[in-house]
This record gives C-alpha cells, sequence and structure tokens, in this order.
C-alpha cells in the first residue's frame, strides 16, 4: 500500500505490506437517486437545466457535498432499511462520537486500505496502473480535462478490472479513517490512526488532475466539511455463514428455445443476468416471472441468495388475435426507466425510476363516442358534431367524462362481455347499485374503490402501464419524446396554432411501436392512480400513490400545447369534474 512508484508525496510513504479480509464494494458511487431515497433529501450542487448533460440522467450521477457525518447516517439509515444491523454507534452530546459494532452485517464506508486496494484492482491487478484501471486519467476519469464544470452520470466510464467504476475522478470519496502518517510495518485490516480529527479521502474528482488522481494519492478534511466534488461508496462486509455457500439456480422455459441452462450451481452473491430472446411456435414471450403462478415479474439482474426458480410465460396468439378483433393489443412485460429520461419536462416526472411490469392488454384507440353509447346508452360528448372533412363523428373519442363515470363503464363492459368486473365499491361490482356518479370531489364512498384480485375484466391503465405502453413497452427501438416519434405532427393533434378545434377521429395519425395510437394527444387520458411523487427505488407492478385527492392524466389533448404530449408528461385532475379535453382507454390483464 502506497506510493510503490516513489512518484507522488511523502505522505504516500513508506510503501507496506496490507492483507484484508474480503469484502464487498460498491459497483458505482451513491447516486443523488439512493441518496434521496434514504434520506429524503438531495443535497446537491447541480440541479438546474443547465447541469444537465445530453445522453446522461441527473439523478444517476454521484451525490456530492455531503460531509463524513452525512455519509455515516446514510449508511446506517440504509442498513436499517433493508433489515441489516447499523455497524455505527452515534451518540451526540457536545459532539457527535462514532464507533463501530464490528459484529454488524450493516453498510459502511470503506477503510482506506479497502479503497486503494479494490480501485488497484486487488490481488489480482493485472498492472499496477497510475489510475484506477488505466495509466490514461481521462480514460477512465470525469477529471480537469473533460469534466463540462460537473459531476456525470455514474458508469459512464470504463471500469477497473474489478468492474468499479469512478474509482478516479468524478467525485471524491470519503473513507472511515482518522487521518494519520504511514507506518512500515505489515498490517492486517488496518482501519487508520487512532486519533485524529480529519478523516480520509481518497479518488479525485470531478476538477482533480493527474497529480491529485491517482489511486495512492491521499487527502483529509474535517468530517463537517461539505464541497461540490465530495462523496461517498459503501462497503459491506463477507457473512463467512454465506460466502462459500452455493445454490441452485432453475429456468422453466416452458417450451421456449433456446432455453437457457438449467439448472445451475452459482455462489451466494452472484449476479443472474436475463437470459438471451427464446422463440416458441404459436406464442408470444411476455417475461419472466419469479412465481410458478407468474405474479410476479422478474427485474434482473437478480442477486442470488437461495434457490430459486424462474419461469418463463408465454401469450398464444390465437388469443393475441381474439383480442385484437376487440382493438386489445398485448404489450409483453418487461422492465423501463420511467420519468423525464430525455430531461425535457418538469419536476413532478423525476426522479427516473425503474419500473418492471407483468404483460397486459391496453386499448389500441381510446374509447371512441360510439362505442360508450353502445354501452352506457348515452352519449355525453361535447363534439356531437362537425367531425373534421373525411372524418366519422362516432369515431372520435368520448369525451367530457369524470374519472367516476369511467369505473362505471368499465364495470358495465365487463358484464357486457360475461368478464368480472375489476372494480367494487361497498363490495359489490353492479355500478347501478352503486348510486350517483359524484360530480364533486372527495367523495368518501367512490374514492374507496377497491380492484377486486383475481378479476379479469377491463379497467383503467395505472400510470406506469399507461408510459411503458406510450413509449412502446420493453422492445422499444427508441426513446422517442411523443409516442411514438420526435415529430408530434406525425402522432398527436394538439395545439400546434394551426389546427381543428376540437377531436378528432381515432387513429388518424400514426401509431407508436406497439401499434397504439393517440397516446400522445386529442384527449387526456385517465389513469387508475391517485397523484403522488415519484420514487426513485426500483418498482414492480406500481399502483400509483395509497390516498390523494387528484387522479392523473397522461397524454395531452387536442388543446394542449405540445410539452403535454410527451410520453413523460404528468397531469392530474380531480376525479368529480369533467369537461371537454377528458377521455381514456381501456385495459385487461393477461
Amino acid at each position: 500500500m502506497g506510493d510503490v512508484n516513489e512518484v507522488g508525496y511523502p505522505n504516500e510513504r513508506p510503501a507496506h505490506n496490507v492483507t484484508l479480509s474480503d469484502f464487498y464494494m460498491g459497483k458505482y458511487e451513491v447516486t443523488q437517486a439512493q441518496y434521496q431515497a434514504v434520506m429524503g433529501n438531495n443535497p446537491t450542487s447541480f440541479y438546474s437545466s443547465k447541469d444537465f448533460v445530453f445522453g446522461e440522467l441527473q439523478f444517476k450521477c454521484p451525490v456530492e457535498n455531503v460531509s463524513w457525518f452525512d455519509a455515516i447516517e446514510f449508511c446506517n439509515k440504509l442498513s436499517e432499511k433493508e433489515g441489516l444491523s447499523p455497524y455505527y454507534l452515534i451518540e451526540i452530546d457536545y459532539d457527535t462520537f462514532i464507533t463501530c459494532n464490528e459484529s454488524a452485517n450493516g453498510y459502511r464506508l470503506p477503510t482506506e486500505a479497502q479503497w486503494e486496494y479494490a480501485a488497484r484492482g486487488g490481488n489480482g491487478s493485472p498492472g499496477n496502473y497510475t489510475f484506477s484501471g488505466s495509466d490514461n486519467l481521462a480514460d477512465v476519469a470525469w477529471c480537469y480535462y473533460n469534466n463540462k464544470n460537473k459531476t456525470h452520470e455514474v458508469g459512464k466510464k470504463p471500469p477497473n478490472n474489478l468492474g468499479l467504476y469512478d474509482m478516479t475522478g468524478n467525485v471524491w470519496e470519503w473513507c472511515w479513517d482518522l487521518y494519520g502518517d504511514y507506518s512500515s510495518a505489515p498490517q492486517f485490516n488496518p482501519t487508520g490512526a487512532d486519533n485524529g480529527y480529519n478523516r480520509v479521502l481518497r479518488g479525485g474528482g470531478w476538477n482533480d488532475n493527474e497529480e491529485t488522481s491517482r489511486s495512492t494519492y491521499r487527502k483529509d478534511a474535517p468530517p463537517y466539511f461539505k464541497y461540490y466534488d465530495l462523496g461517498f461508496r459503501l462497503v459491506r462486509p463477507v457473512d463467512s455463514s454465506t460466502a462459500n455457500l452455493t445454490f441452485i439456480i432453475g429456468f422453466d422455459a416452458d417450451g421456449g428455445t433456446p432455453a437457457p441452462d438449467s439448472p445451475v450451481t452459482m455462489k451466494y452473491g452472484s449476479t443472474i443476468n436475463r437470459p438471451p430472446a427464446m422463440i416458441k411456435t404459436g406464442y408470444i414471450f411476455d417475461n419472466w416471472y419469479m412465481d410458478s403462478a407468474k405474479t410476479i415479474p422478474v427485474t434482473f439482474p437478480i442477486i442470488v441468495t437461495g434457490n430459486v426458480i424462474i419461469y418463463a410465460k408465454w401469450i398464444s396468439y390465437l388469443v393475441i388475435t381474439e383480442m385484437e378483433e376487440k382493438n386489445m393489443i398485448f404489450v409483453p412485460g418487461g422492465t423501463f426507466q420511467m420519468g423525464d429520461v430525455k430531461k425535457e419536462g418538469f419536476y413532478n416526472e423525476r426522479p427516473i425510476h425503474t419500473v418492471t411490469l407483468s404483460g397486459f392488454y391496453i386499448g389500441k384507440y381510446t374509447v371512441t363516442q360510439e362505442q360508450y353509447q353502445a354501452v352506457m346508452k348515452n352519449n355525453p360528448s361535447v363534439f356531437l358534431s362537425d367531425p373534421a372533412p373525411g372524418e366519422a363523428q362516432l369515431k372520435r373519442p368520448v369525451e367530457s367524462l369524470n374519472w367516476y363515470d369511467v369505473i362505471v363503464f368499465c364495470n358495465k363492459l365487463s358484464i357486457a362481455e360475461g368478464l368480472n368486473p375489476a372494480y367494487s365499491i361497498s363490495g359489490n361490482t353492479n355500478p347501478d347499485v352503486w348510486g350517483t356518479v359524484p360530480t364533486y370531489n372527495g367523495d368518501n364512498i367512490w374514492d374507496a374503490v377497491v380492484i377486486v384480485s383475481g378479476s379479469n375484466g377491463y379497467r383503467l391503465p395505472t400510470e406506469a402501464q399507461w408510459e411503458y405502453a406510450a413509449k412502446g413497452g420493453d422492445g422499444s427501438p427508441e426513446n422517442y419524446t411523443y409516442s411514438g416519434s420526435n415529430n408530434p405532427d406525425s402522432v398527436a393533434w394538439y395545439n400546434n396554432y394551426n389546427y381543428f378545434l376540437g377531436t378528432h377521429e381515432v387513429g388518424m395519425k400514426s401509431p407508436n411501436g406497439l401499434g397504439l395510437y393517440d397516446m400522445s394527444g386529442n384527449v387526456w387520458e385517465w389513469c387508475w392512480d391517485w397523484l403522488g411523487d415519484y420514487s426513485s427505488e426500483t418498482q414492480i407492478d406500481p399502483m400509483g400513490a395509497s390516498s390523494g385527492t387528484l387522479r392523473v392524466l397522461r397524454g395531452g389533448g387536442w388543446g394542449s400545447g405540445v410539452e403535454f404530449v410527451r410520453s413523460a408528461n404528468r397531469h392530474e385532475y380531480s376525479p368529480g369534474n369533467r369537461n371537454e379535453y377528458l377521455g381514456f382507454r381501456l385495459v385487461r390483464p393477461w
């Protein structure tokens, strides 16, 4: 450990032998999204639009402007959140005193020795590089020469041979150790000086050059100090009771080919990645699931902690064809980044977060006046005449519906088709006994509506389903701004200051990659969800906030500006209100 090439500073010497036990280390520096999910705030100095870098996600930049004390608190809170025993014992009196529980299995800061060992590639490093993974600073680091005056999304530079990113550059990383002089004596799992005040920082930041970015360079600062290039990375100990355990991993391909190797033996802590694509004659692949009932979709990669079987699910083309005859399009399950990934939108579209969804069917079009009238025997639309030239009046979207109107329609259509209705109010799925549809806000009885478990009837999309479908699902060819295009005029009826005043016949614009029409523009579309702030945490089949006063609207309408017909845009409205901009689209479970 230390300046073995004798090109650095006196505090990097004498070089000395260090032996370390195994440990786990963060692949990336802790990001803004991770920090906010645990701490409830984001202290970053880089948050305005001028700080965004094209092609990068702001919330995946490392958190900075954090003190050593902040990092310690984060470690304990994350440990508690994941059911681990916190490593740090914190006492607050006239100062903050921190000691360690050596039997704990929770997260912690690396020791300076762990940090340098990992930065240099561990015991199997192929070369004694000057920087972490290279002798060329700019190859592996965001630094003085390429920084654009800010931090950058983690993992954008090549990793070192351990697969660790940004060990050089981006942000300085706090270590556990009190700063002190090196000893020439061999050491085993050293934890730094016995006394002192300043804590060690390693790795260099986005504004550092070669001199201060070397893997052996040492720096120190008071533990309360915060700055726009100070962040941290996590470490966890290897549990000796699990470190050498192996588990059986199985894949049930259900007739798909080429099937993944199964069963396979994998070590505790190994990573299971998504298998290559498969085919099955007469079927379309939906997704991989964690349970034999195929209700819990998999978010890859998976960390091995026990024996597991992962199940493939296929949907018959016969069923899909039957549903397509009803203008319902199958959307295979998958994983996507929900939110403003293109950094074009509003604050409520962030943080971007990973969402995994089960497969579902969604309406090829918004519900039309013709379809609504056939079920409800009335047409509440404002636009009842004078369609645009060449367009059919009854194929315009139905509008002027509130959220409560829509759930009534869903159940009535389900009953008419012999399906199990999705919605229940006061224990009853028959809308005829629900009473008068509210036209005001805050109806406690109607707002207590629940989705009947196992029902197969029509329903509103969740906000996540809607955005996933609008963006083209898991196989989207491009991250378009609008649903199917970066040109709004090709896919959307919206306010472009040269438009026909009102709605248009559905399906007159180009579809997106799934074959869905008018996901951008024409009418705003009600979703199931109560409006709530996004979380940065990974989610599976999210249903939105548990309560609220406003329901989510998506897609924009004929009178909306172009910024509101983006696929990531979120809007909201009181569930009892009606107007000529509001319509809806149907969903059914697979």
